[in-house]
């Protein structure tokens, strides 16, 4: 079995690097300010926002469909509907190996 946090751990790493390589890349003169937390909902998202006065939400998908998205819900979808701010989906393509 899997050593989950250390997975976990590893994932968290990942993803702040390439927030912190993005905002290099592509926030110069912008005023980014990133929250994340394990286990987010679409509420605490919208409530983050309103928390920090955000102009805008930018938020990740895996672009799940069909019986996926039947399953799991998708965060990013209730955040687009119920948000009173811009959202900017960016989805995320896995590699195909």
């Amino acid at each position: 079995m899997a050593d989950t946090a250390g997975i976990m751990d590893v994932q968290n790493d990942a993803s702040k690097a390439l927030i912190e390589n993005t905002v290099k890349k592509f926030g110069k003169g912008l005023e980014v300010i990133n929250y994340s937390e394990f286990g987010d909902t679409a509420d605490g998202i919208i409530e983050c926002s309103k928390q920090f006065g955000a102009d805008m939400i930018v938020v990740g998908t895996h672009s799940r469909s069909g019986f996926d998205r039947l399953l799991m819900g998708s965060i990013a979808e209730t955040v687009v509907r119920q948000s009173e701010i811009p959202v900017l989906v960016v989805p995320f393509v896995e590699d195909e190996e």
